[in-house]
């Protein structure tokens, strides 16, 4: 039988190899220390416990492989918007020429010695395949346009564009837009003692600024609260509802700064001393 123990503060699971437990253990995933008296213990039998590992491991291979579909539909999308882009580029810088130069004999007053030309079958083909490149390319400008304005019930369909947007729009308007990205945010916590004075049960102010150009929705961070010394007791991830933005979904506009009051519902195993606050990037 394996004895496996989880961790109170962030709740992972380690297994333990010897007969006794120590009095004392450090977390692996968190860093916490903590009693084992104080620490769920449980008996698995080993052959369950080797299953359950390894239909976790094929778990995360999927995950891994799902992100990478992701990330590749992701390439393909900014490529064609790129090569959208690319060829509406070059029939602007193409057609303009023709038009002025059409504009120029529409007005030019002929001499009168010079005879009469009229237009053949080439010149009325060429012309026929400047109307149909021209409105080709109005198509595909009115299709950008459509997918700029309207980029909210596109990225809920298509989520992983978010990245492809976020590049255009930064050139190209985009009405109402808003980027999410973490790394934009800068953060710092301090511990604040509550209306019960009593550092196992403290308050947390935390401070997030949006550091970037343009409107930016709340992010995930990560809270860590910490000992004296500087080790972590406990380490918490939140959602913006959890940290107190009620409005959802909360957007920071760009420069701007807002300030919450998170407070520890369960006693902590230490005095709090510190803590710190940083935005989480998805994967």
């Amino acid at each position: 039988m394996a004895k496996i123990l989880r961790c109170p503060a962030c709740g992972a699971l380690w297994r333990l190899t010897g007969e006794t437990l120590p009095a004392r253990c450090r977390c692996g995933q968190c860093g916490t220390v903590f009693s084992t008296d104080k620490a769920e213990t449980a008996e698995v039998d080993d052959e369950k416990l080797k299953a359950r590992i390894a239909e976790r491991e094929a778990q995360l291979a999927r995950e891994e492989a799902r992100r990478a579909r992701e990330a590749a539909q992701a390439r393909e999308g900014e490529a064609l918007m790129t090569k959208i882009a690319a060829d509406m580029s070059s029939f602007e810088g193409g057609a303009a020429p023709e038009a002025a130069a059409a504009a120029k004999g529409l007005h030019a007053e002929p001499p009168a010695d010079m005879p009469e030309v009229r237009p053949t079958k080439s010149g009325s083909a060429i012309g026929r395949f400047f109307a149909v490149l021209f409105g080709i390319a109005a198509l595909l400008a009115i299709g950008v346009c459509a997918a700029l304005y309207f980029h909210e019930p596109i990225l809920k369909s298509v989520p992983y564009l978010r990245p492809v947007y976020e590049k255009v729009c930064t050139q190209a308007p985009c009405p109402g837009f808003v980027w999410a990205q973490p790394k934009a945010f800068e953060g710092t916590a301090e511990v604040v003692l509550g209306e019960t004075a009593d550092l196992k049960r403290p308050d947390v102010r935390i401070t997030l600024r949006n550091t970037s150009a343009h409107p930016q929705r709340m992010p995930i961070i990560e809270l860590k609260i910490l000992d004296p010394a500087g080790d972590t007791i406990v380490q918490r991830i939140l959602e913006p509802a959890e940290y107190g933005i009620a409005t959802q979904p909360a957007v920071l506009p760009a420069g701007e700064t807002v300030d919450v009051l998170v407070h520890v519902e369960t006693p902590l195993p230490y005095d709090a001393a510190g803590a710190s606050v940083s935005p989480v990037e998805l994967q």
